[in-house]
């Protein structure tokens, strides 16, 4: 999907069939046809929203970024943690996920030469005393 459709070669969809499934659908910003748009597990700033995705119910999350062209996959199963305490729900693995997608992109921007996104906190993720940008230079 973030070739334009093509793999090693071969066209698997169109463009246009892409760039409808990723566009904005029914006047919603965050959700294309299948995917969502822009959401807090694609990762902080203004870089995720040129982002697209899924989030399953267990906790697995599927993210690409159209301006890098790279793509994080999360899988955590949140059912095994059990629910919150006094509810019947269970904790979400999106903070987490936008987490290490902010992560990887900030690695991934020195590497190909991307343009700096502000780290400003999307909403439904918290803010980390140490940037990301610091805890890239411990590895």
């Amino acid at each position: 999907m973030l070739n334009g459709g093509i793999y090693k070669g071969v066209r698997l969809y169109k463009k246009e069939v892409i760039d409808e499934f990723t566009s904005e659908q029914n006047g919603k910003p965050s959700r294309g046809l299948g995917f969502e748009r822009g959401s807090s597990f694609m990762g902080r700033g203004d870089r995720h929203y040129d982002a697209f995705g899924h989030a399953g119910f267990t906790g697995t999350h599927v993210v690409m970024n159209k301006t890098n062209k790279t793509a994080v996959i999360f899988l955590t199963n949140k059912q095994n943690v059990g629910f919150k305490p006094n509810s019947t729900s269970y904790y979400s693995p999106y903070s987490c996920c936008g987490e290490i997608c902010e992560l990887v992109w900030n690695i991934l921007e020195p590497k190909l030469r991307l343009r700096r996104w502000p780290t400003r906190s999307a909403p439904g993720c918290k803010q980390n005393k140490k940037s990301l940008g610091d805890v890239r230079d411990g590895f």
